[in-house]
Formats: C-alpha cells, structure tokens, sequence
C-alpha cells in the first residue's frame, strides 16, 4: 500500500531539501558570504559605521559584475530545469480528477473575487 499523496510530496520535499543544503554547504562562496554577514551583524552600530568611513574600497571595474551576473543566469537557468523536472514528475503520480456532470455553484471556484472567511 502506497503513503497518502500528501506524505509522498513531503518525503520528495525533504529529499530535495537535503540535497540542496548539502550542496549549499559544500559551497566556499556562499560560507564565507555567510560568515562576513554574521561577523557584521555582530559589530555594534558605531564600530559598523566608522569602520566604513576609514576603510574605503576602490571602485570595481565597469564589467565586474559580467562574471556574477553570468554565473547567477547559469544557475537560475538550473533550478528552472530542476523545477521543470519536478513539475513533470509530480504530474506523472497526481492524478487528474474527473470531472463531474455538476458545474460549481456560481462564485465558488478559484477565480471567485470573494475573500473566504
């Protein structure tokens, strides 16, 4: 006998979940842009603010941000694949229902512009 629908769709959510913080995890970048976040978010107020008006960085390249902005395209472009692959996963094991003979009462479907109470 097969879980209910609802336990097989948690089952694959903490899969999925577990996959991506074990891959976040392993990911130098995002630990220490972490860690520069927490650090500053440790620093009082006044050691935050005369911190940045003594250290001054210089100013980054007009093109610096091809880079980032190409690896940000790269990975968006792999979720939305990721996403796709579930979505179409999901569809093979949810059954569509048939539909009834009865239509719904007027205003009571998804697209109703009345707030549930």
């Amino acid at each position: 006998m097969q879980p209910p629908p609802y336990q097989q769709l948690a089952k694959e959510f903490m899969d999925l979940w577990q996959k991506q913080v074990s891959t976040v995890v392993s990911d130098k970048q995002f630990i220490h842009a972490m860690l520069e976040m927490f650090q500053s978010m440790q620093m009082p107020e006044y050691d935050r603010k005369s911190k940045a008006s003594t250290t001054s960085k210089p100013a980054d390249a007009p093109d610096a941000g091809h880079e980032l902005l190409a690896e940000f395209a790269f990975r968006l472009a792999m979720c939305e694949k990721r996403l796709a692959a579930l979505e179409k996963q999901r569809e093979k094991g949810v059954k569509k229902p048939k539909s009834s003979s009865r239509s719904p009462a007027k205003g009571s479907g998804r697209g109703s512009k009345k707030p549930r109470k």
